[in-house]
């Protein structure tokens, strides 16, 4: 696994010299980009106990240096403050086993044919079984060369006996094949759930394969076996250097399940988060959550923090 330096910028930048305790760690012969009030570039930075202390030329950040500190020569690389990541739902990505359908330049995907592609290419490199579900995410319809969603006719002719499910780089709406619609009991004679919608052939009321909001609950997916606690936190921390690796320091997680909350919790008072992620439990589990005394909101603790709640209105535009 490859090593990530996970670096915490103090709101003030300040400079130590000589007469301040050496650093455990420099920094040097690189851009640095403060985003202090002046935007100031520096070439070298210092750290002790995980904390930057001092930014400035080479030269000023060499009087730091003990005989013990670790010097790591930048090389002439960048180093920019960690990224707060705004709206992310970072409990999902670790149940995710789909196929990116993204297109440039999140994925590869630029039209159906290469969607269909990916797909096909992951049932083989899993050594999936002919009726075992496919799933894939990030299809964008607006990046298409087609300009439009697949439909369920686009997905069967390569996957004729093969349940497939694709959702939307939103994730308020997917499509499925014809044999995922079928095992689902999703046909024309099904009504549209509350909070969702199947859209219907013009005309008709036969499914396009297109489910949206709701609707996409109605998919009968078969159950997985639960991890072991273990399991998960071995995954909790694959997410966070995942993160971590694309310069991601506070992650956030909307909507957060009460099972997911717990999960963090344990994670927390186990020491095993090293980003910061900000909890937005979903308000159908906020009696239960504020029942709990060991659920803290407005507190960093441990590198979880109970940043609010998530309320849900009318759905997505």
């Amino acid at each position: 696994m490859k090593k990530y330096h996970i670096i915490t910028f103090f709101a003030s930048l300040v400079f130590l010299f000589s007469c301040s305790p050496s650093a455990e760690k420099i920094y040097t012969n690189g851009k640095v980009i403060t985003v202090d009030s002046t935007n100031t570039i520096a070439e070298a930075l210092a750290i002790r106990e995980g904390k930057i202390v001092a930014v400035g030329t080479a030269a000023e950040i060499e009087n730091l240096r003990g005989s013990n500190t670790e010097v790591i020569d930048l090389e002439g690389k960048t180093v920019v403050p960690g990224f707060i990541d705004g709206h992310r739902h970072f409990m999902g990505l670790g149940r995710s086993t789909n196929v990116n359908l993204g297109s440039p330049p999140m994925g590869e995907v630029k039209n159906i044919a290469d969607l269909v592609a990916k797909l096909k290419e992951f049932q083989k490199e899993k050594n999936l079984a002919e009726d075992d579900w496919i799933s894939g995410f990030g299809y964008d319809q607006d990046q298409l060369e087609e300009l439009r969603h697949p439909s369920k006719e686009d997905l069967d002719a390569a996957f004729p006996n093969t349940p497939v499910s694709i959702t939307n780089i939103n994730g308020h709406m997917s499509v499925s094949n014809s044999y995922a619609l079928k095992i689902s009991g999703i046909d024309e004679n099904i009504p549209n759930p509350a909070g969702g919608a199947i859209e219907r052939k013009k005309g008709s009321n036969e499914p396009t394969g297109l489910l949206q909001e709701k609707a996409q609950g109605l998919l009968k997916r078969p159950k997985k076996e639960d991890p072991t606690l273990e399991e998960q936190l071995e995954l909790l921390k694959e997410q966070q250097t995942y993160y971590a690796s694309h310069g991601i320091t506070t992650a956030q997680d909307g909507h957060t399940s009460f099972a997911s909350l717990q999960l963090l919790q344990a994670a927390a008072e186990r020491g095993e988060l090293f980003i910061d992620i900000e909890a937005l439990p979903s308000y159908h589990t906020l009696e239960q959550v504020l029942a709990e005394p060991k659920f803290k909101f407005g507190t960093l603790i441990n590198h979880l923090k109970l940043a609010g709640t998530k309320l849900t209105a009318d759905g997505s535009p």
